[in-house]
């Protein structure tokens, strides 16, 4: 069995290898987390390996974190929360959307990757180098915390849209309305100052090709 070493920046050496193309790679995962991938579902484990179209949900006490294949950004899902992963190739670029219809998510993007979107029912969060948290309640009112840069926040029923910036919070709710104020550091949860986004990591996959060879791959999560 072959050993490749690479960095998660020049992991897109994986999608040759495999005829799938996967989308990004589970990096830490506690409690009950089900990964629904191709009308199967099973138990998300580490190093999991998730596709276009997967959908991740957590119950409680429960929480997984994921980081793209192109190196573009972690993902953390917190407790009793439900994400779908959509990726696809555009212009050479893996252009990524997640819609979360449940619960909450904490995540880190790199600049420079391609489209980077969040999605709930009622709102889209165009995201370009930032970190952020994220919720989406079952009234239908979404809430982004912005914690480094920028983000573009639009509601979907009207076009709406406005920038939170860092520091400051936005709520974008099913009638169209989105507000834009500062927040307190002690507004947010547990779980947000994660250090899975200071700190580097190595995992060991394994892929197996269309023929059927299989090949292990290291990879430093940055």
């Amino acid at each position: 069995m072959k050993k490749i070493i690479i960095t998660i920046v020049s992991v897109m050496s994986i999608l040759i290898l495999n005829s799938l193309e996967p989308s990004a790679i589970t990096i830490t995962t506690k409690g009950d987390v089900t990964l629904s991938h191709a009308k199967t579902t099973s138990k998300l484990k580490k190093a999991d390996l998730l596709y276009n179209e997967d959908e991740l949900t957590s119950s409680d006490k429960s929480f997984a974190a994921f980081k793209f294949i192109d190196g573009s950004g972690i993902i953390k899902l917190f407790p009793n929360s439900n994400i779908v992963i959509n990726t696809k190739k555009e212009s050479g670029k893996l252009s990524k959307t997640t819609f979360i219809s449940k619960g909450s998510l904490l995540s880190k993007v790199n600049k420079h990757f391609g489209i980077f979107d969040v999605e709930t029912p009622t709102t889209v969060a165009s995201i370009k180098g930032t970190q952020f948290y994220l919720k989406y309640l079952d009234s239908g009112e979404t809430i982004l915390y912005t914690i480094e840069g920028s983000i573009l926040f639009s509601n979907k029923n009207n076009g709406k849209n406005a920038y939170v910036h860092k520091g400051e919070v936005g709520r974008s709710d099913g009638a169209g309305n989105i507000v834009v104020k500062k927040y307190s550091s002690r507004d947010l949860p547990n779980g947000v100052n994660d250090q899975l986004f200071k700190e580097t990591k190595t995992l060991n996959i394994q892929i197996r090709n269309a023929t059927g060879d299989t090949k292990q791959i290291s990879i430093e999560l940055e």
